[in-house]
């Protein structure tokens, strides 16, 4: 879903873009930015550098691996409602799913957009008519340590946006707490989330795609196993430490030979 851009949103972004040539350095969080500031500025490319976001630690105990016929599998979703968040696209998925067991939908997130909140909600009561192993719950806004809990006790986290994320950091709580995530591959997420690697791709806004992911994961319960554990460990080192550790080196190689130096190293991010 494009995002439209009133001419004072480009004149700001004109700026920054221009402002930026002016630092030493610039720090973006993933590859997608990379790209996108390297198009938009090419002088920038030498002193562009991605740093991982850091990610916080998340403990608790982590549900056990279900039963598929007996035990309901949690499906969560922890974004802000609206549109360009894809809510909707998860819903229809999850009422086409052919799950032999059932499935309980988390929904966790404000609510900025009430008009398509109204919309889920019909949808959600369609859904659950049309899969009657299906069972939806609105928890609202939660906090952080609330939010990686309900990640701890979650069996698959979907992450649908439809607009291009910067980086997609619920997608990198999820994996840190050792669920399984299915992702639209825009902007970041794509970076983050590796098809078949990691965790599933899924089109933005591409309900049959959903469909067919949801359904792969909830009956291969094995698979959304493998991929939770290896997104674990793909995360692992992305905590505030190694992120501090990292900054300090880039820091520190401005003053070394071959990089500009004005008076105070400018990093920008």
């Amino acid at each position: 879903m494009a995002q439209a851009l009133g001419l004072g949103d480009v004149e700001r972004r004109a700026t920054l873009g221009r402002s930026m040539l002016e630092a030493d350095g610039v720090i973006v969080v993933s590859e997608y930015m990379r790209s996108l500031l390297v198009g938009a500025e090419p002088g920038l490319a030498p002193d562009l550098h991605v740093l991982s976001r850091p990610i916080r630690d998340i403990v608790g105990v982590r549900r056990r691996p279900r039963s598929v016929a007996t035990e309901a599998a949690t499906v969560t979703y922890s974004l802000r409602i609206n549109a360009e968040k894809g809510l909707a696209t998860v819903i229809q998925a999850l009422a086409a799913t052919t799950s032999s067991g059932p499935v309980a939908l988390h929904i966790a997130g404000v609510v900025e957009d009430g008009r398509y909140w109204d919309s889920c909600q019909e949808l959600l009561a369609a859904a659950v008519v049309t899969n009657p192993r299906l069972s939806s719950t609105y928890l609202g806004h939660l906090d952080y340590e609330a939010t990686d809990q309900l990640f701890r006790r979650s069996d698959i986290v979907a992450v649908p946006s439809r607009w291009p994320e910067p980086l997609g950091a619920v997608a990198l709580e999820a994996m840190a707490a050792g669920a399984a995530v299915i992702a639209a591959p825009v902007g970041g997420l794509a970076d983050v989330v590796v098809d078949g690697h990691n965790g599933l791709h899924a089109g933005a806004g591409d309900v049959a795609a959903w469909t067919h992911a949801l359904t792969t994961l909830l009956e291969r319960p094995e698979l959304a196993a493998r991929f939770a554990r290896q997104g674990h460990t793909d995360v692992t080192g992305t905590r505030m430490s190694e992120h501090i550790r990292d900054l300090d080196e880039l820091v520190a190689s401005y003053g070394t030979t071959g990089h500009p130096r004005t008076q105070a190293t400018r990093i920008a991010s």
